[in-house]
């Protein structure tokens, strides 16, 4: 079983990632309102919206209760300086024993510069050299080609094609399912980061 995740905030070359705080809403609300044409046909959650920057701070709420409870781990990807939203990643925990599945979105202002890619090399990396995870997955929907490319171009393999069933839809999706596996992590080429705990003490 999973103890609760020991990274807090990783530092890349041009973003920072951290568990979601409060007052980060209004910054969430812009991208998300900024983005929406291209998440609404990937993103379930995205028919919802927009909302009002206080139900982003409640939703916030809730993803740092789930972080701090060892639930789920939802993280928000910001410039440097924390003053934009470039991208939402996390690790989610829909698997048994030591694994954990990449999920992610991109700011449309951001689409195509790589920020993905970034991303998910350096939560690969800390989830490998920093949780000691034995695999990570994840998940794209079959015509959402650019969410592929990003799994590939980090070093994951297809495995399989899979249904999955969302709340409030009948129908279930397709989902191509990826995976990296520990043993294999040490083949690629990975990315400089800097992993910090909730102290921010140093942990890479």
């Amino acid at each position: 079983m999973l103890k609760l995740l020991k990274t807090y905030k990783t530092i890349t070359p041009r973003t920072l990632i951290r568990c979601y705080q409060a007052g980060d809403g209004a910054l969430v609300k812009l991208a998300v309102d900024d983005s929406l044409p291209e998440l609404l046909p990937f993103m379930t959650w995205a028919k919802f919206e927009p909302e009002t920057v206080e139900a982003k701070e409640e939703r916030i709420l809730g993803f740092r209760q789930k972080f701090l409870q060892g639930e789920d781990y939802t993280l928000g990807v910001f410039n440097h300086d924390e003053t934009e939203v470039i991208a939402s990643t996390g690790f989610h925990t829909r698997h048994e024993g030591k694994v954990l599945e990449i999920g992610y979105w991109v700011n449309t202002k951001y689409a195509g510069k790589g920020v993905c890619t970034e991303v998910v090399n350096a939560l690969t990396k800390v989830g490998f050299e920093v949780e000691g995870l034995d695999k990570l997955v994840i998940r794209c929907e079959v015509d959402n080609l650019t969410s592929q490319r990003v799994a590939q171009k980090c070093g994951y393999k297809f495995i399989e094609l899979r249904e999955a069933h969302f709340p409030g839809e009948e129908a279930p999706r397709m989902m191509l399912i990826y995976e990296l596996c520990k043993e294999d992590f040490a083949l690629h080429e990975s990315i400089s980061v800097q992993a910090y705990d909730m102290h921010s003490q140093r942990l890479s």
